[in-house]
């Protein structure tokens, strides 16, 4: 398995259908954030964040975005899905088909490498 470089997660990060997998993973973790028990710790800090997420997304998203590209767990999966790290040189269309293969919960970026990631950075990003 490959270990992901910080170019490979820039290239990552970089991709349009990542992005729009992570809003998705984002908003579905944001409305699970909403609707959850209370009692939980920091759990007011969290759902005051899922709302501010929910209402200016353009101001959070990239910050998701982000930090799941740099996920080195989520960034190892697609440079191993590419066979090879990604160079300078590398095109978009091959970034694309690395993050999304035509199995996208089997290979490269996984939807659970993706939901993992922005949970993993929900509670640092709200502050909780």
């Amino acid at each position: 398995m490959a270990t992901a470089t910080l170019l490979d997660m820039a290239l990552i990060a970089a991709d349009v259908t990542f992005k729009g997998r992570v809003q998705a993973a984002v908003y579905q973790y944001a409305i699970q954030t909403i609707n959850a028990e209370t009692g939980v710790v920091n759990h007011d800090r969290r759902k005051n964040y899922a709302n501010q997420v929910l209402n200016d997304p353009n101001a959070s998203i990239p910050d998701f975005v982000w930090a799941a590209a740099s996920n080195q767990t989520l960034a190892n999966d697609v440079v191993t899905a590419n066979v090879t790290n990604f160079t300078p040189a590398t095109t978009a269309a091959v970034v694309a088909a690395a993050v999304t293969t035509a199995t996208p919960t089997i290979t490269g970026a996984t939807d659970t490498d993706i939901n993992n990631a922005v949970a993993n950075a929900w509670n640092m990003l709200a502050n909780a």
